[in-house]
This record gives structure tokens, C-alpha cells and sequence, in this order.
């Protein structure tokens, strides 16, 4: 049985191996990166308008991929994939 916390599509990218994430992230722009980051921490700095405030430039594609990354390994590490 599939646990209810997958149900969301949102976290279908927790249950891709390393590989097929990374292969998944390259599709994505980086708008779709900031909608999954904000939808995951809306109180978090995410959006463009936010991080420049905060941090005077915009987030890179880049960063968006390593700070996805670390958020699907928290989520996996919750949930003992």
C-alpha cells in the first residue's frame, strides 16, 4: 500500500532514485524548481521577489537543484524509504 504522504504529486520526486531525480530536475525550468520549493516551505525564501529581497540576486537553476536535492533526502530520511 502506497503511504498517503505520496498521494500529492508534488512528492512523486521523492520516490525517484538519485539518477532518474537528477534526470527529472533537467526537464524542470527554473520556475517549476521555485513552485515545488515554496509549495514545500511557503514560508520560506523561494520566489525571486523574496530572495532578492533577502539576498540581493536571484536564485540560480543550480541552487534550486542542490536545495531540491536536500529536501527530497529529508523527506526520504522521514518517511525510511
Amino acid at each position: 500500500m502506497v503511504s498517503k504522504v505520496f498521494l500529492h504529486p508534488n512528492y512523486r520526486i521523492s520516490t525517484l532514485s538519485p539518477y532518474e531525480l537528477i534526470n527529472e530536475l533537467k526537464t524542470w525550468t527554473k520556475e517549476d524548481m521555485l513552485a515545488w520549493l515554496y509549495w514545500g516551505n511557503y514560508n520560506g525564501v523561494f520566489t525571486d521577489d523574496k530572495i532578492i529581497r533577502r539576498l540581493m540576486q536571484k536564485m540560480k537553476w543550480e541552487e534550486a537543484v542542490e536545495v531540491i536535492i536536500s529536501k527530497v533526502e529529508k523527506v526520504r530520511e522521514l518517511v525510511s524509504l
